[in-house]
């Protein structure tokens, strides 16, 4: 194949409708020395890509949750495996999921499907010490940042978007709603945001 029926090609499909190119997201986020967890959020139905269940292990050692934070999508299984030899009694009252596993002794391990996504506070009825957070995500495109103040998302889809971040013990802030171009570079600045409005 030559080089210009190549190029007629890239050309017809460039002209499809609904044709996406993929962009780059940058921006600032505000301060805060907490861990914090930035998610991008599709708003257009064709945009919205299905995440990938998975199973990961929340352990009880030492008398804690380890790790204090899980980034997980919905749909998937997380395993509550005691690794103390004490009881433990893992529990939440959260919307997005309410459980209680009963007592277990060391060694024991019990999984709770993540089927709704939102934040998940968990708990031992043991050892009021003891907590972690589970946060369900719908979105494959989610970051993990402890001290940076900037944030990237690479080969996005051109379309409309939101983004989200969450810090513990804190509102879930939502940005305005904005375009991504098509290999384009779209700047958020997210210290202008206010928490949970998006307008």
């Amino acid at each position: 194949m030559n080089l210009a029926r190549i190029g007629l090609i890239l050309l017809f499909a460039l002209l499809q409708p609904g044709f996406a190119i993929a962009g780059e997201i940058y921006g600032t986020l505000p301060s805060g020395n907490d861990e914090a967890v930035i998610s991008l959020h599709a708003l257009q139905q064709q945009l919205v890509v299905k995440v990938q269940k998975k199973s990961v292990v929340l352990h009880q050692k030492g008398r804690m949750f380890s790790p204090a934070l899980t980034v997980i999508p919905v749909g998937s299984r997380v395993d509550m495996t005691n690794d103390d030899v004490v009881y433990h009694n893992v529990f939440s009252f959260s919307k997005a999921k309410t459980f209680d596993l009963g007592l277990y002794p060391y060694g024991g391990h019990k999984s709770v499907l993540f089927d709704k996504t939102g934040e998940v506070k968990i708990f031992c009825a043991v050892h009021p010490n003891m907590h972690a957070v589970v946060l369900v995500m719908d979105t494959p495109w989610f970051k993990r940042s402890t001290g940076k103040k900037e944030f990237r998302f690479s080969d996005i889809p051109a379309g409309q978007y939101e983004i989200h971040l969450w810090r513990k013990n804190q509102p879930l802030l939502i940005s305005s709603k904005f375009k991504v171009t098509q290999t384009g570079r779209t700047s958020i600045d997210l210290t202008d945001q206010k928490a949970g409005a998006s307008n």
